[in-house]
This record gives structure tokens, sequence and C-alpha cells, in this order.
């Protein structure tokens, strides 16, 4: 019997303004399972998803790969999709998935992300994520990966025995803990990735149409404070550029690339929210070296 079974795992917490959105375009492709984790949400979260025929558990919150190792152990598909909250499907997502499925029967399904932006900060949010991949190919940066340049190192769409096979996330991971499971995958034998050379590829939205410099500030500390544990587990893994100083040099050419452009406006929004994520970053860092230190004199 063909491997057609999809479960789709949504892991959130305080989602209200996009859980609707999301779990209304999952259902729509007639799923065989969907598993939502709720980190005890406070502002109303948990009332939506209670409204979904979903299997709707709970999670102490401790991180996100907690709560997806929580679903992973639930799920019975035989390919597991990871859906954010703040993410959703198109209407032929399923059917695009399983017509490469088909044809290619990869464990890893390379997707396409398109990020919806509506403010002036979220578009220049998505200028500066275009700009940034190619400017860390170009400083030999990047991830190892068997795709383009432009693909980032985040599995959504992979078959589940594979992931079982690599222990799922890193629930000690605060943050990175995508990369870290990327890095892993590439260790397992034959492992198979998709193509989509005669196929389109999955689509999976992102909102960051609410973007602004404070939630980027808040959202480069908390990546900032698991960066050291990442950077400690893998000491192979290229990691200069997550440092302040090369984040300047980072930010500059961004904005020169943008200037040399004629776009001085989205060229200053893009280079300022560049410097706020790497100060977070830093502040971040500084917040888990303070813990530790605590926490060992305790």
């Amino acid at each position: 019997m063909p491997e057609h079974r999809i479960t789709y795992i949504v892991a959130v917490k305080n989602m209200a303004r996009t859980i609707d959105k999301c779990l209304s375009s999952v259902l729509s492709q007639k799923p065989y399972e969907v598993i939502v984790v709720d980190a005890h949400s406070t502002n109303g979260t948990t009332q939506i998803v209670s409204k979904y025929p979903v299997k709707h558990h709970f999670d102490p919150g401790h991180s996100p790969s907690h709560a997806r190792n929580l679903a992973l152990t639930l799920a019975t598909g035989d390919y597991v999709v990871i859906v954010d909250g703040d993410q959703w499907l198109p209407l032929n997502f399923e059917e695009t998935l399983k017509n490469v499925i088909t044809k290619e029967w990869p464990d890893i399904i390379r997707y396409q992300e398109m990020v919806h932006c509506k403010n002036y900060w979220s578009r220049c949010y998505l200028i500066e994520r275009l700009i940034s991949s190619f400017i860390l190919q170009a400083l030999g940066f990047n991830f190892p990966t068997p795709f383009s340049p432009s693909d980032e190192s985040n599995v959504r769409i992979i078959r589940r025995s594979r992931l079982i096979e690599v222990g799922g996330w890193d629930s000690k991971l605060i943050s990175f803990e995508d990369t870290d499971l990327w890095l892993r995958l590439l260790y397992l034998p034959n492992l198979r990735f998709s193509k989509c050379n005669n196929e389109p590829c999955p689509i999976i939205f992102s909102d960051e149409s609410d973007l602004n410099p404070l939630l980027e500030f808040k959202r480069g500390i908390f990546y900032g404070c698991g960066m050291l544990r990442f950077m400690k587990k893998h000491r192979k893994f290229n990691q200069a550029f997550l440092f302040p100083p090369l984040n300047f040099i980072f930010s500059l050419s961004i904005f020169v690339a943008l200037f040399a452009s004629s776009s001085l406006r989205f060229a200053f929004g893009a280079f300022l929210l560049r410097m706020i994520r790497s100060l977070g970053y830093a502040l971040g860092v500084i917040k888990s070296l303070t813990l530790t230190h605590i926490n060992r004199g305790l």
C-alpha cells in the first residue's frame, strides 16, 4: 500500500491571532491526522483549537522541540508535516505533496516557504532574509545541503520513520533545534531528498505581517539564549557568522547592496532589523551565561 498517510504536527503557544487560519488550512487538506500540542496558552488559543476536530494535547512548555517530540510519539502517519501556528497551507498542498511522494519516495521533501508581508518592517525583513542567504554563501558560512543555495536547513516534511531514527528534535536546545535536526539527519545512510524537477514543490505560507523592531529584538534574545548550547554541540559547524562583529559586517553588506539598488528606505530598515537582531543575540548569550553561572553556584 502506498505510503500516503500524512500527519500534521502543530505546536502552539499564545497564537490566537493566527491559529484559526492555520488549522482551517490544515483541515482543508482532508488530512489523515492532525496533532496540536498547546504549551498552555493564556490568550484564547486553547479555546480556538478546541473548536477543531484535531488531537489536542498539552505540554509543560519546555521548548518547541519538547512539544514536537510529544506529538511524534502520538503520530501514526507515514510522513510528518510540521506547521507552526503562524503558518498556513494552500488548498492543493497535500495533493502536491502526494504527487512528490508517489514519484520520488523521498525521506525529506523540499518545500517552498512564502512569507506574507503587510507592513514596512515585514517587507524589510523579507528583503534582508533574501539577501542574507546569498551573502552567507559568498562568505562561506552555508549549511551543508543538497538543495540550492537559497534553501534553509529547516526540515518540515519528512518520513516519520527517519525522524524517529534520529530521535526527533533535541529537547535540550532552546533554539536552533531545526538546524540541529538537519545536521543529524545528514548522517543517516541512504537519505533520499526530493528534487521537485518535474513537479512543483509544496508551499507553506508564513505570517510576518505584524513584525516590528521590538518583536525582532525579542526574537534575537530567544535565539541568543540557545546559541551557545547549539555551538557547543556542533563544534565542527562553521559558527563565525553568529558573532556580533561579523553580524555588523553582514548588516552593512545588506545596507550597501540595497543602497546600490536605489532602495534607501528599505536598505535602512533591513540594516536596522539586522542590527537589532544582533543586539538581541548578544543579550541572549549574556543571559544564558548568567543563568548558567547562577545555576552552578546553587
